[in-house]
This record gives structure tokens, C-alpha cells and sequence, in this order.
């Protein structure tokens, strides 16, 4: 894949998935909801509101769905009422929201993509890279699977763009536990934002976007984590909305090498836009799993004020649709290297 996608992906938080998530460490804390309007317009803090209550479509009883902000996480999720969600970080540094299901512990983090997980899914049986499930799901909004590991850990998880809903450990003594772990993760959305505001000085201290889309986290600082350390040379700081990351880049010497594969099963297709802004060049890719092709993430490079903005795009089941590609450009017209 392109040596952009490359890097991107090397930030990886450690897993057998590549997953990479960003952000500092922190130190716990605990949550409830807040409205735009109690979060003004200064740089957002994390946020929990409740968008769902049980009884009202699609929300099971004893749950009520949540959208949860914390700086790379951005989902939208059932949570059992009144549960508290501590929100931390990882070993690593990397963002984290826990929360207790049935006496287990359930994890949110941002997610680099899906990968081939949904092409192993849709197979007759499903699996999880040959493993069988005990249970799950591919949908437009989500992907989630149960089975059990050849260590005999039971894993449950939920994925959507940008962001996962991870459980793993012994099968507790009440298998309805189980149950209510995968009711969780398996409704794992990716959320909508809100109106744009006006960045904070701040926020374009380093690089971005004049216009931040409400609950999107802009860096304000290099974070201390593993990935962060492969980006080197001056912080130029990313915004992160789960399904979409922008940054500041340089712009390739040559768009039209920006389709040939950097690996035998990559494919990509590099198409020009003109945009009143200016010009913005997307690659589409996919990649190869068992004979069958899944997209990669897809790139959006749009030369603005002196540099580019790169807008990347999780990968997921299907490309991405029109409205999120002129999500990503909105958010590139209005970016500025200073």
C-alpha cells in the first residue's frame, strides 16, 4: 500500500490486527453527559449523552445507548442504565473507556479498520480467520463476533468506523453474562457529528482545521505513545472523528504513482477532483484475504494553504459513500498549516 498508508498503519497500538489508536495517557475518570451547550465552544472535554432510553427503538431494557467523545473515541453504543464509564488510557497511552457489563469488563478504543475480519464473517460458515464463532454480525453500521481463541479465551467484539468494543477472558460462571457482553459490542455504531465551531487558538497552534465538527478531538500535543514516536520532525497536530483522521503532510511529487500497489495483493485507484477550494486527489484501495478483496483505507490529499491536507478514512466493509468523501473535503477546504 502507499508509504502513506504505511506509516499510518505502523502507529499501530500492539495487536494482531494492527489496531492503532492515539492520544497521552491520563488519568481516570468518571462521566456522565453533557450538552453542547454546557461544552460551549472552547476545546471539547470528554462527553457521554444519552440518545437512546430503554423502551424506544432499538434499545433493549435495563440499556440506554450513549454517544461517547474521548479523544480518539468516537461511538455510539448501549451501555446498562446508569453504568459509569471510566475514561483513561492503556498501558501504551492510548485513549481507553471502560465500563462493567454483567460483572465484565467491556474496552472502547479507536480502531484502524477491519481488515478482512468482515470478509471471514460473510463466509458460509462464518469464522473468525478460520476460528468458528459461537455468534455474529455484519451489518452496514457494524461488525461483531464471539468465539473462542485456540487458548480457550472467549473473545467478544464489536467494530465500527474508527472505533472497537473489546471483551476477553475465561467464560464467568453465569453464561448469560456472555450474552449480555455481546448485546454491548454488537450495537457499536459510528456516530454523527455535530455542526462545525470555530477552532480554538490552540487547536490551530499546530496545524488543522479554522472549523472542528462538534465531539472531533484535535491533538494538543504529540502524544506519548508508542505510534507517535514513528512520526518525527515537527508536531503537526491531527483531528480525530473515529471514522476520519486529518492532518497536515506534504503533498506527493507524483499523484499518479499514488496507484501503483506497494504490495502484490494491493490494488488502488487514484481519481482528481475539482473542488471550488481546489483540487483534491482520493485513492481507493483494497487488498486481498483468501481469495476475496476488502477495501483498504482510503486517502485524500487536498493542496491547501502551502502544504496538504491528508484526510484518511478507516477502512470498512464497503468503500466510502459520497457524503463521507465530502465530509473529508469540508473539513480539508477549511485547513491551514498555521
Amino acid at each position: 500500500m502507499g508509504l502513506v498508508l504505511v506509516a499510518w498503519v505502523l502507529q499501530a497500538c500492539p495487536s494482531p490486527r494492527r489496531e492503532l489508536a492515539e492520544g497521552d495517557p491520563a488519568s481516570a475518570t468518571k462521566v456522565g453527559t453533557a450538552s453542547a451547550s454546557e461544552r460551549g465552544s472552547a476545546a471539547p472535554a470528554p462527553s457521554m449523552a444519552v440518545v437512546g432510553k430503554p423502551g424506544e427503538p432499538g434499545v433493549p431494557p435495563g440499556f440506554e445507548r450513549r454517544v461517547i467523545h474521548h479523544k480518539t473515541i468516537h461511538g455510539e453504543i448501549l451501555v446498562p442504565v446508569g453504568q459509569e464509564v471510566s475514561l483513561d488510557a492503556d498501558a501504551y497511552g492510548y485513549p481507553r473507556a471502560s465500563l462493567q457489563v454483567a460483572g465484565q469488563s467491556v474496552v472502547l478504543q479507536f480502531d484502524s479498520g477491519v481488515g478482512a475480519l468482515a470478509v471471514s464473517l460473510q463466509r458460509n460458515p462464518p469464522t473468525v480467520y478460520k476460528l468458528p464463532v459461537v455468534k455474529s454480525k455484519v451489518t452496514p453500521d457494524t461488525v461483531a463476533a464471539w468465539y473462542i481463541d485456540t487458548s480457550g479465551l472467549v473473545r467478544i467484539s464489536g467494530f465500527a468506523p474508527g472505533v472497537k468494543c473489546t471483551y476477553e477472558g475465561f467464560a464467568p460462571k453465569d453464561p448469560a453474562a456472555l450474552e449480555r457482553v455481546y448485546t454491548v459490542c454488537s450495537s457499536l455504531r459510528s456516530p454523527d457529528f455535530g455542526p462545525t465551531r470555530e477552532a480554538t487558538s490552540s487547536e490551530r497552534a499546530h496545524g488543522g482545521m479554522t472549523a472542528i465538527p462538534e465531539g472531533a478531538w484535535a491533538e494538543p500535543e504529540m502524544p506519548n505513545t508508542p505510534g507517535a514516536m514513528l512520526r518525527g520532525g515537527t508536531f503537526i497536530a491531527r483531528l480525530y472523528l473515529g471514522r476520519l483522521n486529518v492532518s497536515g503532510a506534504d503533498c506527493p511529487t507524483d499523484y499518479a504513482g499514488l496507484e501503483r500497489p506497494q504490495a502484490p495483493e494491493v490494488e488502488a485507484h487514484v481519481e482528481k477532483r475539482e473542488t471550488p477550494a481546489g483540487p483534491v486527489w482520493i485513492r481507493k484501495a483494497t487488498e486481498e484475504y483468501d481469495s476475496m478483496r476488502y477495501p483498504a483505507a482510503t486517502l485524500l490529499w487536498a493542496p491547501r494553504d502551502g502544504r496538504c491536507c491528508l484526510a484518511t478514512l478507516a477502512p470498512w466493509t464497503t468503500q466510502p459513500s459520497e457524503a463521507r468523501l465530502e465530509e473529508a473535503i469540508t473539513l480539508c477546504d477549511s485547513y491551514r498549516s498555521r
